[in-house]
């Protein structure tokens, strides 16, 4: 699952491997125009990317609403985990 997430998401040119058995991935986002390295396990990334598509919004987008709304208790990638596992529970969705 973790490879065929990884595999959609290198198709898209959003994903930097920094280290091969690191589970994270870099992605640069922009944040109201400025750039920020967020990293997430693939299958964050993957998840991450409906809400944003049924939303009709581009991820960068989304993350800056997300950062804009976060509180300065935790950081950006936290802040994406807990709206992706919100997202899921509000769809009725389990997670494993």
């Amino acid at each position: 699952e973790a490879e065929k997430a990884r595999a959609a998401l290198d198709g898209h040119g959003l994903i930097r491997d920094l280290d091969p058995n690191d589970p994270t991935r870099q992605t640069i986002l922009t944040l109201n125009g400025h750039r920020t390295s967020v990293s997430l396990e693939a299958e964050f990334w993957t998840a991450f990317r409906d809400p944003a598509t049924e939303k009709n919004m581009p991820i960068n987008a989304l993350a800056a609403v997300i950062d804009a709304e976060r509180g300065q208790d935790s950081g950006l990638a936290t802040a994406i985990r807990l709206y992706v596992l919100r997202a899921l529970q509000n769809r009725g969705q389990s997670v494993r």
